[in-house]
């Protein structure tokens, strides 16, 4: 047990506020000396150690989290860090001077939820035709939050999702893109609100409602894009990958 590694170890954790106190061994006061006596000798029982970090975000607290991990890593202990994050705060973050050894750690990129198993999950479980079924999945757009959301409505409300939608609608708004707007800058909206606007999503439209030249759209476009808010799906154009996302803009700037 590692409870016993510890104790093995003479590690006095008690003033911490865990693990019995040991005799003749005065108790350790620092967090960091603590983690590191601990991850070293759990490291010699050929132990391995994951620390999972959600929602990781560029603020002191993280920035010396990951500055102590890195510590760790050159000791050679068996230390192994799973990191979640939106791509603008992970990107912030490694770019910190003294974390970038983040830039060598592996990254995978999260896909939509695939369409067609939302449209059978549907189908099951609310016992609904093909048709409605698919229309369900295509207005969630694969967004994980989204698919959880019109299910769980539905199944309160025992009701079609088109009666729903409202209430689907002030979900999303409150929960999640009231805070990604205001997050944004000033001209990221702007961009937005014209992809809104546009008929067809076409960039060529898009530009003319902002009357931008295409050097400067195309840093506008490519941050968007890296934040998960737009997609360019064939050349030329642009969409939302949020569902009912302009919406929810027409309704913020009108």
């Amino acid at each position: 047990m590692v409870s016993q590694i510890f104790k093995d170890a003479k590690i006095n954790l008690s003033f911490l506020g865990f693990g019995p106190e040991i005799d003749s061994e005065p108790p350790i006061t620092d967090v960091v000396v603590a983690l590191d006596r601990m991850l070293e000798n759990l490291s010699k029982k050929k132990k391995k150690i994951l620390v999972a970090l959600d929602e990781a975000v560029s603020n002191q607290f993280v920035r010396e989290f990951a500055s102590q991990f890195q510590i760790f890593i050159r000791k050679d202990y068996n230390v192994f860090l799973l990191m979640t994050g939106l791509y603008d705060k992970i990107y912030e973050l490694q770019n910190k001077q003294t974390l970038t050894f983040l830039y060598c750690a592996p990254k995978f990129e999260t896909q939509p939820l695939n369409s067609i198993l939302i449209e059978k999950q549907y189908q099951k479980t609310f016992k609904i035709d093909e048709k409605e079924a698919r229309e369900m999945a295509k207005l969630v757009q694969g967004y994980p939050y989204a698919y959880q959301v019109l299910g769980y409505l539905c199944y309160k409300k025992q009701q079609s999702y088109k009666v729903v939608i409202d209430e689907f609608d002030a979900y999303l708004m409150e929960y999640v893109y009231e805070k990604i707007w205001h997050e944004l800058s000033e001209q990221d909206r702007a961009v937005l609100q014209s992809m809104a606007d546009s008929e067809h999503g076409k960039v060529e439209e898009i530009r003319a409602l902002l009357k931008m030249e295409s050097a400067k759209f195309s840093v506008y476009r490519d941050r968007l894009i890296k934040k998960g808010l737009v997609r360019s799906k064939s050349r030329g154009y642009l969409e939302f990958t949020l569902p009912r996302f302009d919406i929810f803009i027409r309704r913020m700037t009108y």
